[in-house]
């Protein structure tokens, strides 16, 4: 068998080094690709290809990708997924031809990528160097926060979750959740758009890191979704959530499956519960009436569609103690929900809590999550000299490739 020459060798590892780039290329782009906006302003039109990574930016949330090849350019981020997907495994080269443009060649085809020259519209600001570890009780609390939370939400509150040291909250105004993460971390105001950004990727997440502006998360491979905060500060919500627990029991059998079959009958998503029956009018001819043995009578009707929402999460609930609202509680989790004719006097009005504040769930309650975790102390936001003479923390580590994303302008 013949030896290869020193020139096939060469063209064996410069194919082997253009697949190893299209293919982390492609898998940047599928990872960046919610980052992108069509029609939007400059910076969220183009990538940007910098120190071994790829970025994309869409005004609130910032996503990084490793990438192979050691590319520095802003391309057309639409073009480039399109060229990339056109030719796959056939590409044999990716160039920065100049500024204003990037070729990917294939076998048969070769397509020119359209760049941005002025990096001034497209600078990125570096993620946050990860400070505390991330365990998957993060991702199931988004899970919950999502059904609640929106990005379209009209007020800071609908629009944001509340992240603190042990648990994370989300408030539609009528219906509050707190679910426990467990986790030492910073009280921030993190938009919905992070929630569901997160909740889009399927890999293992890591580390964060935040600063007084953003907040990132670290995947297991490195990759990165950076945040935007709200500047604006939630209400006291301990003083909803820390309810009398003592006299809540357990969700009868069928109770959910009820809610679920009676929403499309209900006037203004709310039904009464009566003994051992969910009802949707007080008149038995018209709407439906689903049995739920063990279910006890309830002075004002219920919301089905939100309280639908959390269908098995909650184990436990109370409505009667307090026939305003409907507390919840379940692995993790617990809430309020107001019902019909209680309004905003029962659920979370902002800045507005309820006239009483009841005394802080019992310990011995199976649902209730241990005590908070001592907030751990991030050094990079402290005071460079406090005046004490005790030896300074060592400051967090960098962040992967910290300082490589994006051009100096």
């Amino acid at each position: 068998m013949a030896r290869k020459t020193k020139a096939q060798i060469q063209a064996e590892k410069d194919a082997q080094k253009v697949e190893r780039g299209i293919n982390t290329l492609s898998e940047a782009i599928k990872f960046c690709a919610p980052g992108y906006k069509e029609n939007g302003e400059p910076y969220s039109q183009f990538a940007v290809l910098w120190g071994g990574w790829m970025t994309t930016y869409n005004g609130v949330v910032m996503y990084g990708h490793p990438i192979a090849e050691e590319i520095q350019a802003c391309p057309n981020f639409g073009q480039l997924q399109a060229a990339v997907k056109a030719i796959g495994a056939e590409a044999n080269s990716i160039t920065v031809i100049d500024a204003n443009r990037l070729a990917i060649k294939g076998a048969k085809a070769r397509y020119v990528v359209k760049c941005i020259s002025d990096y001034s519209v497209v600078i990125r600001q570096p993620p946050d160097a990860p400070v505390g570890p991330l365990t998957s009780n993060m991702r199931e609390g988004f899970e919950v926060m999502k059904q609640i939370a929106s990005k379209s939400g009209e007020h800071v509150l609908t629009a944001s979750i509340l992240l603190r040291s042990g648990d994370m909250v989300a408030s539609d105004l009528q219906l509050i959740v707190s679910y426990w993460h467990g986790l030492g971390f910073p009280t921030l105001t993190v938009p919905a758009d992070f929630v569901e950004a997160i909740l889009r990727i399927p890999k293992a997440l890591v580390q964060f890191g935040y600063s007084e502006r953003s907040l990132t998360f670290y995947f297991e491979d490195g990759s990165f979704v950076r945040t935007q905060l709200y500047s604006e500060e939630w209400p006291d919500v301990n003083k909803v959530l820390n309810f009398d627990a003592t006299a809540m029991a357990a969700v009868p059998e069928g109770f959910f499956d009820a809610l679920d079959k009676s929403k499309m009958f209900t006037d203004r998503n709310y039904v009464l519960l009566d003994q051992d029956e969910v009802r949707t009018h007080e008149e038995t001819d018209v709407g439906c009436v689903v049995s739920v043995p063990g279910l006890l009578p309830c002075e004002l009707g219920v919301d089905a569609v939100r309280l639908s929402k959390l269908a098995g999460r909650v184990t436990h609930l109370d409505y009667w103690t307090d026939g305003s609202r409907v507390c919840l509680a379940g692995e993790n989790l617990r809430g309020v929900c107001a019902n019909f004719e209680a309004g905003e006097e029962a659920g979370y009005s902002p800045g507005t809590p309820p006239p009483i504040a009841p005394p802080p769930m019992p310990p011995d309650q199976a649902f209730t999550p241990p005590s908070p975790p001592e907030a751990p102390v991030y050094t990079h936001l402290q005071d460079e000299d406090d005046g004490d003479d005790e030896e300074e923390a060592v400051p967090p580590p960098a962040a992967p490739g910290m300082g490589n994303f994006g051009p100096a302008v």
